[in-house]
């Protein structure tokens, strides 16, 4: 039996790897880390032994806030709660020293939220974000309507790649979008829909991007 082909566009392509299936990696973005001496990134790690939760949306903030810590002399610290998106994040925090976070049941921000209703927060409460500079803001949102003292830091920018040439869409059996920004990149090099494959978001959000994009897509057919 041939093996299910599957286009994934998201960061991290191991968590789909079983039996009987091929997953080819499509990255769809660069990412660019910030300069560390950004006054931004200052102000925020200068309250460092002060911060009771920091957040971690991506494997890419664990490993660029790691790189910065030395920098500023700091270490990392034993006594805050880490809370991740995922597995991968919480697999790449626990690998680098940081302790077993918390993990939202869902992998996107609306999970990262709901798990952020269930915690007893308190007027010593001081959350640290560090996160993409094109994070949405669902998680700052929910802070203020809180009044939760927090602290966003952004670490790094990403940028459409340009993917040339493009893969045979008609190739896979399913193409997985993990993210609004996958659907965006991908689309924006994309005008035609393939046939063969099926078209799969994780999350709602990035379902409702994915339904919006292909309605348009198929607008510009006709």
């Amino acid at each position: 039996m041939r093996p299910k082909k599957i286009l994934y566009l998201g960061s991290n392509p191991h968590w789909i790897a079983k039996d009987n299936v091929e997953v080819v990696h499509l990255q769809l973005f660069d990412i660019v880390p910030r300069s560390w001496y950004l006054p931004s990134i200052a102000v925020a790690l200068t309250d460092w032994t002060q911060y009771t939760h920091m957040i971690f949306t991506s494997k890419h903030a664990v490993k660029i806030l790691q790189d910065i810590l030395p920098y500023y002399q700091l270490l990392i610290p034993q006594n805050t709660q880490r809370i991740a998106v995922g597995q991968t994040t919480a697999k790449v925090l626990e690998q680098n020293g940081w302790g077993t976070p918390w993990i939202a049941r869902e992998e996107r921000q609306e999970g990262i939220i709901q798990l952020l209703r269930t915690i007893e927060w308190n007027e010593d409460s001081y959350v640290l974000f560090p996160r993409s500079a094109l994070s949405r803001g669902g998680i700052e949102q929910f802070f203020l309507e809180r009044m939760i003292r927090y602290q966003i830091c952004d670490l790094y920018d990403t940028y459409p790649r340009r993917i040339e040439p493009f893969p045979d869409l008609e190739e896979f059996d399913e193409i997985l979008f993990t993210s609004p920004s996958t659907v965006a990149a991908f689309f924006s090099q994309v005008q035609t829909l393939p046939k063969r494959p099926c078209l799969r978001a994780i999350g709602e959000v990035t379902w409702q991007n994915l339904v919006r994009a292909t309605m348009i897509c198929t607008t510009l057919l006709h």
